[in-house]
């Protein structure tokens, strides 16, 4: 804890990420979807004050960055549906309120760095609008 009071400065390492989600439309309500999302964070970087050694036994300002940075690929997928034809409400007008549900699926492909988690998500959805109000 000591050596932690010596360090001057600690600069956080850039982020950045991007995703597509390129899609193809099946018929009027369907259509199905791939993904791929990146991740990368640079190593975070620290610095003593002029003049000051660390501590025996302590890590040095440059093993304190190690496993900070890191990179990720995700790929994965999914299918998307949406009611839309005209629907009537409890009083018989036409409504175009429409229902969506859908699945997608993501996994890890590849990664590397420091502590770059390998995740997989199933998402499963399913949305009703209503319309409050007059």
């Amino acid at each position: 804890p000591a050596a932690h009071e010596y360090l001057k400065e600690r600069q956080l390492g850039d982020v950045f990420r991007a995703a597509i989600y390129p899609s193809l439309s099946l018929n009027e309500g369907f259509r199905v979807y791939g993904s791929a999302y990146y991740f990368h964070k640079s190593a975070d970087t620290y610095s003593l004050a002029s003049g000051v050694d660390p501590l025996p036994g302590t890590p040095a300002p440059g093993d304190l960055a190690r496993g900070s940075g890191g990179r990720s690929l995700s790929l994965g997928g999914g299918i998307a549906y949406r009611a839309t034809r005209p629907q009537r409400d409890t009083t018989g007008t036409r409504t175009a309120l429409p229902v969506e549900a859908g699945l997608s699926y993501q996994a890890a492909f590849s990664g590397s760095g420091g502590l770059v988690p390998k995740s997989t998500m199933l998402h499963l959805y399913l949305r009703f609008h209503a319309k409050i109000g007059g």
